[in-house]
């Protein structure tokens, strides 16, 4: 999910991005049928939650200076990186 995606004001976000893996490397593009390629209302608790990853890349891209990469997605490393989606495997 990217941040030009989401609009926490109107409680929506569009699944119009996808981050896939090949063999081990992470292939980024669009959603696999077009029926995926829409826009999703959010309720208060996932608004809520969010908040949390903008204000943690808030505080760390002063922290990564140059090295940030800005990537625009929502849940990234603490350098600005697009997570593997192992990592976001494994945390469930």
């Amino acid at each position: 999910m990217r941040w030009k995606a989401v609009d926490l004001a109107a409680g929506t976000t569009g699944v119009h991005w996808q981050i896939t893996h090949l063999g081990w490397e992470p292939v980024q593009g669009r959603p696999k049928t077009e029926a995926s390629d829409r826009t999703i209302a959010l309720d208060e608790d996932t608004i809520s939650a969010l908040r949390a990853p903008r204000k943690r890349q808030a505080a760390e891209r002063p922290a990564a200076g140059e090295a940030w990469t800005n990537s625009g997605f929502v849940f990234t490393d603490e350098m600005g990186r697009p997570l593997h989606p192992q990592q976001v495997s494994d945390h469930f």
